[in-house]
């Protein structure tokens, strides 16, 4: 048996008091949640809800009989309909974030407002990312009107990848047509569950309220068997204690009421243990994201409180503080995305992220796919087999290396054994040979592997009757809004 290594932050008995205080927080203080539909569900638990304040005390005794119809496994497919995802145990997968304004360009190495071409672009370049597992929009284009954008995004996510999608919604109207666009695709509702290729996203708000719209589309996913991440982002001396562990038992605190919430709208609906909470850097008066008391929430909080309750986890594990691609965005987002891997959490996000979440960089998606290989050759371990001690290899050849690179013992277990990175971005050449191939630094080594990949990106083959319902399903939701869909959103037509 392989061992995989484990990083812990907790004690089992600091987990148990952790989720014991955040019991207590839901049965004393209780939640506020400002969705009608949602309390009058809690109150027909069983939970005590104050209407006019909107707030619903829950009981132990609920938590817990909630607690044991939550899956512990999740599975994605792709669009050909393989399983390529699977959140349960320590297994781990990388995705982007969800939601920044800014991108980092390309040819001015400035940060900017990010367009509808910069996200088509990205859906295209992290489409060819071999490490990484899952797909998203990530950015917020400005050039089209914000009150479509939400689904326009996800919209163009499916148009234009195949992998599976961290998707979610801006509002509740949002969240129903992209319902809508992912059952067309998928040929129905029925195969839209049997096969579940979207997860999405809902947010509380420290402190321990949730808001109409994180409520609704909580509520909808549940209803329609949709995969649902929760999201608490709590800021310890911000909107919780600065301790962290007060933080963690505000954020485990948030995190359950979403999980009686969803279950008592459907028993069995599937969740993810998600969140993000972060420290508040004192000086700057900002969410500190590289901070190393985030990451340390992150593997006590995310991974060993989720683990314990037997529910799939994810952390935003992957941003950083840095505001342009450099030695501490590379340094904060690896080291972050090493330590959730060790400690077990299934859904790593932040891959490319600068800026303390509010900005994207392509060329650091590059480059954190291949930190994202590299950590995944860590977590397979250490083989020790009697192939792999390869004794006779030893014994055959005693006190002459030649031959050894030639055997085919090595021809066997090279590409097993050793992590293979790209050589266009990870150096392992002499300076020699740097200088002679033009001395290119990281960014302009990523910058060209972009173009590359984005360049050579074929998207899926969806038959155009799919394709032209889906038109018709935004173009539906902008004349409802009373808005209008820029022409360019369907270029996608030119390639078919």
């Amino acid at each position: 048996m392989i061992l995989r290594p484990k990083l812990t932050m907790l004690d089992i008995r600091d987990v148990e008091t952790i989720i014991s205080g955040a019991y207590d927080l839901l049965s004393s203080c209780g939640v506020k949640i400002k969705h009608e539909e949602g309390l009058q569900i809690l109150s027909d638990h069983g939970a005590d809800v104050d209407f006019a304040d909107q707030v619903a005390k829950i009981c132990p005794d609920l938590i817990d009989k909630c607690l044991k119809t939550v899956p512990s496994s999740l599975k994605f497919f792709n669009f050909d309909g393989e399983e390529t995802v699977r959140l349960e145990g320590d297994e781990t997968h990388f995705v982007l974030d969800s939601a920044p304004v800014y991108l980092l360009d390309s040819d001015t190495r400035e940060i900017r407002s990010s367009n509808t071409k910069d996200m088509v672009d990205i859906i295209r370049l992290v489409d060819c990312l071999e490490h990484v597992s899952c797909i998203t929009a990530c950015v917020v284009p400005n050039d089209v009107p914000i009150n479509l954008c939400d689904v326009i995004r996800f919209h163009q996510t499916l148009v234009y990848s195949g992998k599976p999608v961290f998707g979610g919604a801006f509002s509740i109207e949002g969240l129903l047509a992209e319902i809508d666009l992912l059952s067309i695709l998928a040929g129905g509702r029925e195969k839209m569950e049997e096969k579940p290729r979207v997860f999405m996203a809902a947010n509380p708000s420290a402190p321990l309220m949730w808001t109409t719209t994180s409520a609704g589309n909580l509520i909808d996913c549940a209803k329609h068997n949709i995969a649902l991440m929760i999201i608490p982002i709590p800021l310890n001396g911000g909107t919780t204690p600065v301790t962290m562990a007060g933080t963690m038992m505000e954020h485990t605190a948030e995190c359950l009421s979403g999980i009686v919430l969803s279950q008592c709208t459907r028993p069995g609906a599937p969740i993810i243990y998600g969140g993000g909470a972060t420290a508040l850097d004192m000086n700057e008066g900002i969410n500190a994201e590289g901070a190393i008391e985030t990451k340390m929430m992150a593997v006590a909080n995310n991974a060993q409180i989720g683990q314990y309750l037997k529910i799939p986890t994810a952390a935003n594990c992957g941003r950083n503080d840095a505001e342009m691609f450099d030695a501490q965005a590379a340094t904060e987002s690896g080291f972050g995305m090493l330590l959730g891997a060790l400690g077990g959490i299934n859904m790593i996000r932040g891959v490319g992220m600068l800026d303390h979440g509010g900005a994207v960089s392509m060329e650091k998606m590059v480059y954190d796919n291949e930190v994202c290989g590299m950590i995944q050759r860590l977590l397979g371990g250490i083989s020790v087999t009697p192939d792999t001690l390869a004794s006779d290899l030893i014994k055959e050849h005693k006190h002459n290396a030649s031959g050894i690179l030639g055997s085919a013992h090595t021809f066997n277990w090279f590409k097993k054994e050793l992590f293979m990175p790209s050589r266009d971005i990870i150096g392992r050449t002499s300076y020699n040979r740097y200088v002679e191939t033009g001395s290119k630094e990281m960014f302009e080594r990523c910058q060209e592997r972009k173009q590359e990949l984005i360049a050579s990106h074929k998207p899926p083959r969806i038959d155009r009757d799919t394709l032209d319902e889906m038109k018709q399903v935004l173009l539906r939701y902008a004349d409802h809004k009373g808005e209008q869909i820029p022409d360019f959103i369907f270029n996608y037509e030119k390639e078919i």
